[in-house]
Protein backbone atom coordinates (compact mmCIF):
# COMPACT_ATOMS: atom_id res chain seq x y z
CA UNK A 1 0.00 0.00 0.00
CA UNK A 2 1.18 3.61 -1.14
CA UNK A 3 1.10 6.18 1.46
CA UNK A 4 0.81 9.80 0.14
CA UNK A 5 1.92 13.21 1.75
CA UNK A 6 -0.74 15.33 1.72
CA UNK A 7 -0.36 19.19 3.60
CA UNK A 8 -2.76 21.97 3.55
CA UNK A 9 -4.68 22.86 0.16
CA UNK A 10 -3.14 19.89 -1.09
CA UNK A 11 0.29 20.97 -2.48
CA UNK A 12 3.37 19.10 -1.40
CA UNK A 13 6.36 21.00 -0.24
CA UNK A 14 8.43 20.18 -3.36
CA UNK A 15 5.51 20.69 -6.00
CA UNK A 16 6.36 22.42 -9.45
CA UNK A 17 10.51 21.04 -9.06
CA UNK A 18 11.42 18.09 -11.63
CA UNK A 19 14.79 16.51 -10.27
CA UNK A 20 16.82 14.32 -12.82
CA UNK A 21 18.28 11.37 -10.98
CA UNK A 22 21.54 10.53 -12.21
CA UNK A 23 22.70 7.92 -9.84
CA UNK A 24 23.14 4.35 -9.10
CA UNK A 25 22.50 1.60 -7.07
CA UNK A 26 21.00 2.40 -3.65
CA UNK A 27 21.14 5.69 -2.14
CA UNK A 28 20.27 7.78 -5.24
CA UNK A 29 17.21 5.92 -6.56
CA UNK A 30 16.14 5.99 -2.61
CA UNK A 31 16.62 9.88 -2.58
CA UNK A 32 15.00 10.31 -5.95
CA UNK A 33 12.04 8.16 -4.52
CA UNK A 34 11.95 10.87 -1.48
CA UNK A 35 11.66 13.39 -3.72
CA UNK A 36 9.38 12.01 -5.58
CA UNK A 37 7.24 10.99 -2.45
CA UNK A 38 6.96 15.11 -1.62
CA UNK A 39 5.53 16.22 -4.64
CA UNK A 40 9.01 16.95 -6.92
CA UNK A 41 9.06 15.14 -10.80
CA UNK A 42 11.67 12.93 -10.46
CA UNK A 43 13.15 11.92 -13.99
CA UNK A 44 15.61 8.95 -13.64
CA UNK A 45 18.77 8.68 -16.39
CA UNK A 46 19.98 5.05 -16.61
CA UNK A 47 23.10 4.15 -18.51
CA UNK A 48 22.07 2.94 -21.99
CA UNK A 49 21.84 -0.53 -22.80
CA UNK A 50 21.97 -1.83 -19.03
CA UNK A 51 19.71 0.92 -17.16
CA UNK A 52 20.33 0.68 -13.35
CA UNK A 53 23.21 -1.86 -11.88
CA UNK A 54 20.99 -2.69 -8.80
CA UNK A 55 18.47 -4.42 -11.58
CA UNK A 56 20.63 -7.24 -11.89
CA UNK A 57 22.70 -7.20 -8.62
CA UNK A 58 20.76 -10.15 -7.39
CA UNK A 59 20.06 -12.73 -10.38
CA UNK A 60 17.28 -15.51 -10.34
CA UNK A 61 18.35 -19.36 -10.01
CA UNK A 62 16.31 -21.30 -12.21
CA UNK A 63 12.69 -20.11 -10.82
CA UNK A 64 13.33 -19.08 -7.65
CA UNK A 65 14.38 -14.94 -6.64
CA UNK A 66 17.56 -14.35 -5.07
CA UNK A 67 16.19 -11.21 -3.33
Amino acid sequence: MTQELHLEGNSLPLQGIRVLELGSFIAAPFAGRLFGDFGAEVIKIEKPGGGDELRDWRKTRGATSML
